[in-house]
């Protein structure tokens, strides 16, 4: 039988585990079908599970469906359980995500097919509830296309309109299409293989409809999976038993597994399980493809690879909360601390801690995963532990391409290390290569670097925080014949690290969360208020009940606390959703740093100097010296362009992916040749255009904290604060500025434009917002100015930049204003 291994996946409450029932008794595998909130599913046996009604920890079952042998993987739907959904996905060769009539596509969802994406995994869709939906089908397929960038097709449609809609994708098959008028199976399972189309089916799990034909679709349409004949296999879990046996779940991914086979270093297979929900079978062999459970491997963790299979540990989402551990009186940390460890074995994103103060500290995704924490340590050490509020987790990269030097050479000792540190692409963690020869450094001293590099957890120079989205790239490295030792390379790769991120653009970066929020118009301004307010970058749009639904991101920081406040504020009429989107630069890092007071130069374990030797003796160099030191001179070129972090405003992310979406990837250069400037400048040269400035100016008023505390008391008085300081500005870089305040719904109003002092005031007519004055205006100065529009507002933005104008945020205005204007003082001061 053909077999093939099926995620079921969604949101919390949209009746994934229904849906796992469903399919299992329309196959039958079962004779009844449970349900959650009875606590009798079959695949939610856990006791915690069933008292919460969620689902926790992923389970798999088999069953079989005419030819075709389906293992289900039910993965958990709540947010603070996601990352063990997203280990599930290493494994699976096909997912159906369930989607509930009654709520619609919901911030998770789209979380959901970003990793989908990420690990390349076909998909299917279930739209459920249906019996009680009031949305329809066709609009909840509508927002999945529009908001996931997804060809979702409709599989209940009549079987013409269907080939129509699937013959449209590729010019092939509409070619095959309008000579045969048919599409075979096998050009779907095709389109469904490469991730061209989801197909969707919709119904109500729970009264077992639409079951049938989504089994179908199945079996139809299941993408082909070819597995080699060498032995393979990838590790996506370890879990103990009732016994405390440690077992390693992993899917066969290539040839065979039998019992009792030596995997690596003398480990040995004892038994292997096929588990069905918490029953399991043992057998002596398994063969690829399939999902088994494998006891007595000590040593694997979730994301390693065995025989052709690579490690493959870097996540996509990661715990972005500390949480302090308070054990009671009697209990010493230092002792239970190897204890504790066991729960970071089950989930790697948890990531226990004890410092040098013996506090002990464990991340996590949420308040609901410290309560199934809490109680895992109850059950298992019989052990009450208290939790301390959660603390974010910051994490740093580097803006630029750099080389970091590290030595070590203090008597009898030798090694010297050269790292080039650059960016990486947004959300890809950190990459490790080399382009050393061997016959420079050998293949083993170059491997020994790469793995210090993957095994050490290397703090940053800011705040000490975790490193994420970077590049490493080995580009020269020493050893002596005679003097290196084993430790040596240790020292000198971790100095040369640390002293690219010293010496470069190292910048922090904070967890940031999509967010929605569906309002009755009636409380429009003051969620606006309290978006602006917390840094969030949103867009509008209405639904089909005509409330106003806020999509954007926002900084963790200033949410945590905002669905407890929505539900007490609003009684129930507005509605908050959110998930987690990925790390991006602190708007105002400064402030962080000093409040975190870490001192790079002072940390002895990770050191940012390299050590020298001279007439016999070791002597330290600052981080800034070190190139002065160094033995190994290079000329290292980086040849490929790399795309870096540049200093943006909280929506540039976004601008930026959709900017190059639709006029291609912008290219930088970060080794420029140096160029001699000729001694005489030529008479022809050409001068550079002068520059006009557009403000939209109730935007900088709202992002200056001293127009922001004025503007609720008048108006007017603000926006004269705001021309006085446009008016000092423009004698500081004598540009021109036109202030456009947005007067859309002042009622007859037929707009104007004034010179105050030496800038122009614009005010909108009715009907006319700041963005559309300054598309329409900024266009006629492009040939005689270059144009630079002052923003926060992502579709200002985005218009700037697509016509070629640069752009500058509101708060990088206030600062470049305040920076100018103490200059000036200082210079009144000195003289």
């Amino acid at each position: 039988m053909k077999k093939i291994n099926i995620g079921i996946l969604a949101h919390v409450d949209a009746g994934k585990t229904t849906l796992s029932e469903a399919l299992l008794y329309q196959c039958g595998a079962i004779k009844d079908m449970g349900r959650v909130d009875h606590g009798n599913a079959v695949l939610d046996f856990d006791n915690m599970e069933r008292k919460r009604g969620i689902t926790i920890y992923s389970k798999e079952v088999s069953t079989n469906y005419r030819e075709l042998s389906i293992t289900l993987v039910d993965t958990p739907g709540h947010l603070d359980f996601s990352c063990e959904m997203e280990r599930t996905l290493q494994v699976l060769d096909m997912a159906i995500v369930v989607i509930s009539g009654t709520d619609g596509l919901q911030s998770h969802h789209e979380t959901i097919f970003k990793l989908l994406d990420h690990y390349q995994v076909p998909a299917m869709l279930f739209i459920n509830k249906m019996d009680i939906s009031y949305l329809s089908k066709d609009e909840i397929v509508e927002q999945i296309q529009h908001k996931c960038n997804l060809e979702v097709i409709d599989f209940s449609l009549e079987k013409d309109k269907l080939l129509e809609s699937i013959a449209v994708i590729e010019d092939s098959l509409l070619e095959k299409y309008l000579e045969t008028n048919k599409i075979d199976d096998q050009d779907i399972q095709l389109l469904v293989q490469q991730r061209k189309i989801v197909p969707c089916f919709n119904g109500s799990a729970l009264k077992n409809k639409g079951i049938e034909e989504l089994l179908e679709g199945i079996y139809r349409y299941h993408p082909i999976i070819e597995y080699s004949k060498g032995f393979g296999a990838r590790v996506y879990k370890i879990s103990f038993d009732e016994f405390g046996n440690r077992l390693t779940h992993l899917k066969i991914t290539g040839g065979c597994l039998e019992n009792k086979t030596v995997l690596f270093e003398g480990n040995k297979v004892d038994q292997i399980r096929i588990y069905q929900a918490n029953k399991y079978e043992m057998v002596q062999s398994v063969q690829a493809g399939t999902i088994c459970v494998v006891k007595g491997i000590p040593n694997l963790q979730a994301g390693y690879g065995l025989g052709f299979e690579n490690n493959r540990q870097e996540v996509y989402l990661t715990s972005y909360m500390n949480y302090q551990i308070i054990l009671p009186k009697d209990v010493d940390s230092f002792e239970v601390f190897p204890k504790l460890k066991r729960l970071q074995i089950i989930d790697p994103q948890l990531k226990l801690t004890y410092d040098q103060q013996q506090t002990l500290s464990i991340h996590a995704m949420g308040e609901v995963q410290l309560e199934v924490v809490k109680q895992t340590i109850k059950d298992l050490f019989l052990m009450d532990v208290q939790f301390m509020p959660g603390q974010i987790i910051y994490k740093e990269t580097i803006r630029n391409g750099i080389i970091g030097v590290g030595h070590f050479e203090p008597l009898r000792h030798y090694s010297e290390v050269q790292l080039y540190v650059e960016p990486n692409e947004f959300g890809k963690g950190i990459e490790i290569n080399s382009v050393v020869h061997q016959d420079d450094l050998s293949m083993a001293y170059q491997n020994y670097i790469t793995k210090i590099l993957k095994e050490n957890t290397i703090p940053g120079v800011l705040t000490a925080g975790e490193l994420t989205d970077l590049k490493i790239t080995l580009i020269a490295g020493k050893a002596h014949l005679k003097h290196t030792e084993g430790g040596d390379f240790y020292e000198a790769t971790i100095r040369a690290l640390r002293n690219a991120l010293y010496l470069g653009d190292s910048i922090l970066l904070e967890p940031y969360q999509n967010i929605t929020i569906s309002s009755p118009n009636h409380y429009l301004s003051k969620i606006m208020f309290d978006l602006d307010n917390k840094q969030a970058t949103y867009t509008m749009s209405v639904d089909t009940n005509g409330n106003t639904v806020f999509h954007g991101i926002a900084p963790v920081q200033y949410f945590q606390d905002y669905p407890t406040y929505i539900q007490s504020t609003f009684k129930g009429e507005v509605e908050y959703q959110s998930s987690f989107y990925g790390y991006k630069e602190v708007i105002n890092q400064s402030n962080l740093i000093q409040e975190q007071s870490y001192d790079a130069l002072a940390d002895t374990n990770f050191p940012c100097g390299s050590i020298f030797c001279s007439h016999g003796a070791g002597f330290y160099v600052a981080p800034e010296k070190v190139c002065d030191y160094q033995h190994i001179v290079t000329n290292y070129k980086k040849e490929t362009k790399s795309s870096h972090y540049t200093k943006m405003t909280s929506s540039d992310w976004d601008l930026e992916t959709i900017f190059e979406r639709t006029y291609g990837k912008v290219e930088t250069k970060l080794f420029e040749e140096t160029k001699k400037t000729p001694s005489i400048v030529p008479s022809n040269t050409v001068k550079s255009k002068p520059i006009f400035m557009f403000v939209d100016a109730y935007n900088v008023i709202h992002a200056w904290q001293k127009t922001k505390d004025v503007i609720f008391d008048s108006v007017e008085d603000a926006r004269d604060i705001l021309i006085e300081m446009l008016c000092d500005y423009q004698g500081y870089r004598n540009i021109r500025i036109c202030a456009v305040f947005d007067a859309y719904k002042v009622k007859e109003g037929r707009g104007s434009i004034n010179k105050y002092s030496n800038i122009e005031v614009a005010f909108t007519k009715e009907g006319q917002t700041a963005d559309m004055y300054i598309e329409r205006n900024m266009t006629q100065f492009l040939d005689e100015y270059q144009i630079i529009v002052v923003s926060s507002d992502g579709l200002v933005q985005t218009i700037s930049l697509a016509k070629g104008a640069r752009r500058m945020s509101s708060r990088e205005l206030v600062l470049e204003y305040q920076h100018f204007k103490k200059s000036n003082a200082t210079k009144i001061i000195s003289k």
